[in-house]
């Protein structure tokens, strides 16, 4: 857990500190758009940075019993809490408070109401957390405190899910070689309103990105690879 606490720190350190010379290396591969970037190991030169972030804090998330994950697929911070979906092996949803003790995990693996097959994507707010089970077609309701809501099922597969501040939803519909649309706009009991944004043909997908939907002050921001596009 410390060492990938670190490794989001060293990410904002990249971020932050890239137009500093020598540092880092940046090589154009011949005959390919890569770029090769070699990281300083120099103990010393990530002292020197430390000192330079005055903002920058260290939370140990104390994982316990059956509140703990493997990789840290999305993070969403919301009432002064964290909230963790792991999408690989231990497949589940929990959340810890910002000093880093655990709270609860929302649900768990099975076909059953309140638990899933796959969770994909989630997302939380003032009514509650929504998770995405991808493999079962549904969306499931969960309170902030971890007890099951209610369920709905959806008409189509899909890897990504935002709840809207009217209570309807958008969702990235997974792409299957046909022209269908990206994204589908849902009511709060997922009766499809609205697509956008259609697939191109031939188009069966490629790498999974996280976070596809995301919201700031420009509104929703939808980003998808490979194709390295965002819609807003």
């Amino acid at each position: 857990m410390k060492y990938l606490i670190a490794s989001f720190t060293l990410l904002l350190f990249f971020s932050n500190c890239s137009n500093k010379k020598n540092n880092f290396e940046t090589t154009i591969l011949s005959d390919y758009n890569i770029y090769k970037v070699e990281v300083s190991t120099n103990k010393n030169y990530y002292d020197s940075i430390i000192n330079l972030i005055s903002d920058t804090a260290f939370v140990i998330l104390k994982e316990k019993e059956n509140i703990m994950f493997s990789y840290a697929n999305k993070i969403i911070e919301h009432n002064n809490k964290y909230f963790i979906l792991d999408k690989s092996s231990l497949r589940s949803i929990v959340s810890f408070k910002k000093d880093g003790n655990p709270i609860t995990k929302y649900g768990r693996i099975g076909q059953g109401p309140g638990e899933y097959v796959s969770p994909w994507d989630f997302d939380i707010d003032t009514t509650g957390l929504y998770i995405l089970d991808t493999n079962s077609k549904k969306v499931i309701h969960y309170s902030e405190e971890g007890s099951f809501l209610e369920e709905r099922k959806i008409p189509f597969f899909a890897d990504a899910i935002k709840r809207l501040k009217n209570g309807n939803f958008v969702f990235n519909i997974t792409p299957d070689g046909t022209q269908q649309p990206s994204l589908i706009y849902t009511d709060s009991e997922m009766n499809i309103v609205g697509k956008s944004l259609n697939y191109r043909s031939n188009y069966i997908g490629g790498y999974t990105t996280n976070n596809i939907i995301r919201e700031n002050k420009t509104g929703l921001n939808f980003y998808r690879a490979p194709s390295d596009s965002l819609t807003i």
